[in-house]
């Protein structure tokens, strides 16, 4: 029932309360029959639901959610997601152009590493 409510819900920040509410259930199942392994499939898909929805909603936030960086959210690479990000032209740009309104690419970065457990 919580994957199809996350599911049905339209991007954004409610959208990945959805998912961490669906994680949080998901880890209760688990932990009440951890020999199952259904169970550990549905903590592992809630889990990755959870990353990516969060994920994105970072990109959002910063205004990094262009499509090479969003496909990368969809593929659950967040390894290769931070390496884009310090890629990313607006980089250059603020060499160019000392003013200017630019995504915050660090603290973009951190919360994705966070939600991703990235160290």
């Amino acid at each position: 029932a919580s994957s199809w409510i996350v599911n049905r819900l339209p991007r954004g920040a409610d959208k990945a309360l959805a998912a961490a509410g669906y994680l949080r259930m998901a880890e209760a199942w688990y932990e009440k029959d951890p020999s199952n392994p259904q169970t550990k499939v549905g903590l592992n898909i809630a889990q990755k639901t959870k990353d990516q929805l969060q994920t994105e909603q970072v990109l959002y936030k910063y205004n990094l959610a262009v499509s090479p960086y969003l496909e990368l959210v969809e593929q659950h690479k967040p390894q290769q997601l931070l390496y884009k990000l310090f890629e990313d032209p607006s980089i250059v740009l603020r060499n160019k152009v000392a003013a200017g309104n630019y995504p915050d690419i660090l603290g973009a970065s951190l919360e994705i590493s966070s939600i991703n457990r990235l160290n």
